[in-house]
């Protein structure tokens, strides 16, 4: 629970001491008859998972990594233009695989407005 710049812990000494978790934090606060009170309710939520080594090839994760990186730039660029043609490259680093996504896209940043002129200026008169 927080209360404006304090933090009250109803549980002392409890953290997690190892990474293997995702830490989900959920805010709420609470109200009197609609009037928001200086106070927060603040739940969080700790769920544990394993690794486990797998193997991948080469193409396999420069594949995974195009169709991650597409989705991205689509998500990016679809609102305000299109993608023309996309280049997918990849190179070892170490143990890892660097994944490059290219991409050409168009996009409409501007849009064709009538000029309107008075009739007595281009006769000069």
């Amino acid at each position: 629970m927080s209360t404006a710049p304090n933090r009250v812990k109803f549980f002392l000494n409890s953290s997690i001491g190892t990474g293997n978790y995702d830490k989900i934090t959920e805010r709420t606060q609470w109200s009197l008859f609609g009037l928001p009170l200086p106070v927060t309710f603040v739940k969080e939520t700790f769920r544990f998972y394993e690794t486990v080594p797998a193997e991948v090839s080469a193409a396999q994760a420069e594949s995974r990594g195009e169709a991650i990186l597409t989705d991205y730039l689509h998500t990016l660029v679809d609102p305000y233009g299109t993608v023309s043609s996309t280049l997918c490259t990849s190179r070892r680093e170490g143990d890892g695989l660097l994944v490059t996504l290219t991409a050409e896209c168009v996009e409409e940043i501007g849009r064709a407005v009538p000029i309107y002129t008075d009739p007595t200026e281009e006769s000069g008169g």
